[in-house]
């Protein structure tokens, strides 16, 4: 019995030191990178830029414009910003966004890889001593990357910079083709020839990509006069009328309009319904206290974040908005008005 006493100790002692070396190592980082003076780099050729920390030297742009290495004075922490002119299987065009996945994967020393809707993340070591961590975005068919190498015993105090370097990334060059591409994709996996209220009901798959799990999704309906909100847990609000079987089987237009607010209710979807709408704003729609008419705003548990209503038809061509926001570069659902325009 002592001797269980005595090894429950040592490794208790053994755990708190290391959070307590992990917690000092994170203090330390976070005072020297709020004193680190930042410097911009922009590639005038793929129109990207990033912020870098003054401690990071720019060894100058590649011969061909494609992007730039940075080395620390001591080179333990390297970082490269560039475009990768990735070719598929057959050397005859781009891969894929999943086959450039695949190719990157299957790699040795890769220890953990992710992929959202137009980046991927992978980590893995160089070698036994330092470890490396790649960002690939995939904007308007080019494949942006970020790439750093620092040692793995310093990877504590390296990450911080390694995850404000990766957030200061932006790609500027025609955003709304960007949006437009992504409205596209969700149109035809979650729109054209299905219905959406069934893919909410049964929790289908092909919606899951376009759910943020720790948000969900939630439905504004119209039982009555004043819309109410439901949650997954009260099955969105569907009832015996609720349409589980209207589909549009079109060719949409996307198409955007800074006015579309002012007119909303006259929207004109086409004969076929063949038209989709968005634009971006500054808030969620208002919540109505049944009872008391008291109105009240939806609040983003991500408050910076972009915000973008997307308008399609349902059967009467009365719109449905879909709200998105932007989550760590990915477009998320988060609500589904399905009162405007009611009777």
């Amino acid at each position: 019995m002592k001797n269980i006493l005595l090894l429950f100790l040592i490794v208790f002692l053994s755990f708190a030191c290391n959070r307590t070396k992990q917690s000092e190592n994170q203090d330390k980082h976070s005072k020297i990178e709020n004193n680190t003076e930042w410097a911009t780099y922009h590639n005038a050729r793929f129109d990207f830029s990033i912020s870098y920390p003054n401690f990071l030297i720019p060894q100058g742009e590649s011969g061909n414009g494609d992007g730039q290495k940075f080395i620390s004075e001591d080179e333990k922490f390297q970082f490269w910003a560039y475009v990768d002119f990735k070719m598929n299987e057959n050397f005859d065009d781009i891969p894929s966004f999943d086959e450039a996945y695949e190719q990157d994967i299957n790699k040795e020393n890769i220890e953990f890889s992710s992929m959202e809707y137009d980046y991927y993340y992978i980590y893995g070591q160089v070698d036994e001593n330092t470890v490396f961590a790649q960002y690939t975005y995939f904007y308007n068919l080019t494949y942006y990357v970020l790439y750093f190498q620092y040692p793995k015993a310093e990877e504590a105090y390296f990450i911080g910079f390694v995850e404000t370097i990766e957030n200061s990334f932006a790609y500027k060059n025609d955003e709304s083709q960007y949006v437009v591409d992504f409205i596209y994709e969700f149109l035809n996996d979650c729109w054209t020839n299905k219905n959406f209220n069934a893919l909410l009901r049964d929790n289908a798959q092909d919606l899951q990509k376009y759910i943020d799990e720790d948000l969900d999704i939630i439905r504004f309906h119209s039982p009555g006069a004043i819309p109410q909100l439901a949650t997954r847990a009260e099955n969105f609000g569907f009832d015996k009328y609720t349409d589980f079987t209207t589909v549009f089987n079109v060719e949409y237009s996307v198409l955007s309009d800074e006015s579309l607010r002012e007119f909303l209710c006259d929207l004109d979807f086409g004969e076929d319904g063949a038209r989709a709408y968005y634009e971006f704003t500054n808030e969620l729609p208002n919540l109505v206290d049944p009872e008391t008419y008291e109105v009240s705003s939806i609040k983003s548990r991500y408050p910076e974040s972009k915000i973008m209503t997307v308008y399609l038809p349902n059967k009467y061509h009365n719109p449905l908005a879909f709200y998105f926001i932007l989550i760590n570069k990915t477009w998320k659902l988060i609500i589904v008005d399905d009162s405007l325009c009611s009777a």
